[in-house]
């Protein structure tokens, strides 16, 4: 799926289309955008997201990724 194929068959979020936006500035690869959005499926784990790219330490593409992930954690343990 493509990024565009994404937006327009979820109808992303303002949340959501910000962090597409800031995540393009490291990739533009459509596995790791909607990598990152499938580890973060609500807007308020998607601004951590947005939060840490504008106000994070040592920002890069790796270290995005790995925040997403360990949000996604986050998120699973608190449902559980």
């Amino acid at each position: 799926m493509t990024i565009d194929e994404f937006i327009q068959k979820k109808k992303p979020s303002e949340v959501t289309l910000q962090l597409i936006e800031k995540l393009k500035l490291f990739s533009q690869d459509p596995d790791y955008i909607l990598g990152t959005l499938a580890e973060s499926p609500y807007d308020e784990d998607r601004q951590l997201i947005i939060d840490y790219i504008d106000n994070g330490k040592d920002v890069s593409y790796e270290n995005v990724l790995l925040f997403s992930l360990e949000v996604g954690i986050q998120r699973r343990e608190k449902l559980q």
